[in-house]
């Protein structure tokens, strides 16, 4: 897309916009919303403030709106008391423009079983000043110009109406620029666009910053019941309620170490990352788990409790180094590959790498920490 936009600022004179197939079928741009109200010029009005809006935030890129340059409306009135004093239907003038530019069926012509309509139209000139001369009526032999029958009024009109649940609307559309994520346009228009709306006038956003919306809160509920369900598995493996809770505490780690990563390769967190953050959970309390175990069986054996746990660190020093750089190694590919479609991996590789590399250095010295806070040496 970048290599496009390049050439295509070398031309001028035309619109054009750039978009991202999506998985269903058809193509848009990443932030899609619309100013939703009852008057189309408000609309469009605020629809080309929002767009210029987000062109001098620089945070976006291919903007476009679904305003268009009206087109020229010609509406031709028929001065009726003159039509009266001369004794003339309106009709006459519908008749002569229905006549001019759609022409009038005179008649029919058949061909064996098929059957042709004859029309007679006049003969078509370039310009609107033709109007002003077309022949209305004819009287005594003569013809009457339609500008001494009817006034003309030109007035732009819209090429579309636009609706969208029940209201009239006017769409922008963008793409996030480099460095830069749909959640910052979104803030822009928030903070910039929306206090300007009138009465009755509202900004709403669709497709995927509505998804993204409602994927954040559905992620929350994924991971609180992730965080809960994996604590009632190491609470039933260890046969303690107490001891799981120190686990858990390598979850924090982790996350510190995803969001960490994520913003020293500038990588932003999309909705694959977050599936990658709930699967972060399930990896990164196994080396809680082999110390915690290990300090069991050692105290079991007589050791006193805060020995118990150095000697258990020290044992599953080498384990946990390798389990962990196993998993590591493994995301690798999904984290710093270059492929078609690495874009939507790179969020969930990077991020779990991340998460697993600083949950195993951090494991091996807070969670001995914290169990030295919160056990007696017995």
């Amino acid at each position: 897309m970048e290599e496009i936009r390049q050439k295509l600022e070398t031309k001028s004179g035309f619109l054009y916009a750039l978009s991202m197939p999506t998985p269903t079928g058809g193509a848009g741009q990443e932030l899609t919303c619309y100013v939703g109200g009852p008057d189309l010029e408000v609309l469009e009005k605020y629809a080309k403030e929002g767009a210029e809006i987000l062109r001098r935030s620089e945070t976006a890129t291919d903007i476009d709106t679904s305003c268009r340059s009206a087109k020229p409306r010609i509406r031709v009135l028929p001065e009726r008391a003159l039509l009266k004093n001369m004794g003339l239907p309106v009709s006459a003038i519908g008749l002569s423009l229905v006549g001019y530019f759609d022409g009038v069926e005179a008649g029919t012509f058949k061909v064996g079983v098929n059957t042709f309509d004859i029309r007679v139209k006049m003969q078509p000139k370039d310009g609107v000043d033709q109007l002003q001369e077309l022949p209305a009526v004819s009287m005594g032999g003569k013809t009457v110009a339609m500008n001494a029958l009817a006034s003309m009024k030109s007035s732009p009109v819209a090429i579309s109406l636009m609706r969208q649940d029940k209201e009239r609307s006017a769409w922008i559309y963008a793409n996030s620029a480099p460095g830069r994520s749909m959640d910052d346009m979104m803030r822009v228009l928030r903070q910039k666009l929306a206090p300007r709306l009138p009465r009755n006038y509202q900004l709403v956003f669709t497709g995927q910053a509505e998804m993204m919306n409602e994927g954040a809160m559905d992620f929350v509920m994924v991971l609180v019941t992730a965080v809960f369900l994996t604590f009632l598995v190491i609470a039933a493996i260890m046969e303690s309620l107490s001891r799981p809770f120190l686990v858990m505490f390598t979850v924090p780690l982790g996350f510190v170490g995803l969001f960490t990563m994520l913003y020293l390769t500038g990588t932003l967190l999309s909705m694959v990352g977050m599936l990658g953050a709930i699967m972060m959970i399930g990896i990164v309390v196994n080396n809680a788990i082999l110390i915690m175990d290990e300090t069991a069986s050692l105290t079991a054996g007589g050791m006193k409790t805060h020995d118990a746990m150095m000697q258990a660190a020290e044992n599953k020093f080498r384990p946990i180094l390798m389990t962990s750089i196993a998993s590591v190694i493994g995301m690798l590919p999904m984290a710093f590959g270059r492929g078609i479609g690495y874009e939507i991996r790179s969020s969930c590789g990077i991020g779990v790498v991340g998460g697993l590399f600083f949950a195993m250095l951090l494991t091996l010295y807070f969670i001995p920490a914290l169990f030295y806070v919160c056990n007696k040496n017995r």
